[in-house]
């Protein structure tokens, strides 16, 4: 009966072991991941650049459309460029500044627990006058962004917004079709090898 208890106790002790390393493998950075919205919306008002006409008023818009989105891009524009005047209304609006987007978001997965984020695309600035229907200025802008991220930060990805969508994702780990196939069945032989010693064990 001895042997049968400490049988036992080893296997909890690799257990408790086997979880500790886990941990300390797949730690999670502390820091927050940025959502796909602000990355993009951060990419478009460089749109804007040096532009400078204090004397108008700026009706902002945005294609696609994305009412969290539209507030995120005039804030930035505000808080950014205090000089011009934007504005949410059309009433006593001057000119029409149109932000139109396309982009293409995608997350390979390389390991466990790693993923690539990247966003491909382009987006366009186009200024027109609410009086003659003039377009005045415009811009236009390929945005690249990559980065590595955990897979529990997925998540703090998402958005509503259609442009910030997660378009495709793809599993790109070396071999991931065998380790498909053979992760459950060598979890199983563990399962039936540990079974099967418990057995002898007390039996014995």
């Amino acid at each position: 009966m001895s042997a049968f208890f400490f049988a036992v106790n080893a296997i909890i002790m690799i257990g408790k072991s086997i979880h500790l390393l886990i941990l300390l493998f797949i730690h999670v950075p502390a820091f927050a991941q940025e959502s796909n919205q602000s990355i993009i919306l951060n990419e478009i008002v460089q749109l804007i650049g040096d532009f400078d006409d204090s004397e108008n008023i700026f009706y902002v818009r945005l294609e696609p459309a994305g009412s969290e989105a539209y507030v995120e891009l005039t804030n930035l524009l505000i808080s950014r460029w205090p000089a011009l005047n934007f504005t949410r209304s059309e009433v006593n609006a001057t000119h029409e500044l149109l932000f139109h987007v396309d982009t293409e978001i995608t997350l390979s997965r390389i390991s466990k627990t790693e993923y690539n984020h990247a966003i491909k695309g382009t987006a366009t600035l186009q200024i027109t006058s609410a009086s003659t229907q003039i377009i005045t200025h415009s811009n236009r802008l390929s945005i690249t962004y990559q980065n590595r991220i955990h897979a529990s930060k997925i998540q703090q990805l998402a958005s509503a917004w259609y442009p910030a969508r997660v378009h495709q994702q793809n599993d790109n780990r070396p071999f991931v079709f065998l380790r498909r196939v053979f992760e459950p069945l060598a979890i199983s032989s563990a399962i039936l090898t540990t079974v099967y010693l418990l057995y002898n064990v007390r039996s014995s």
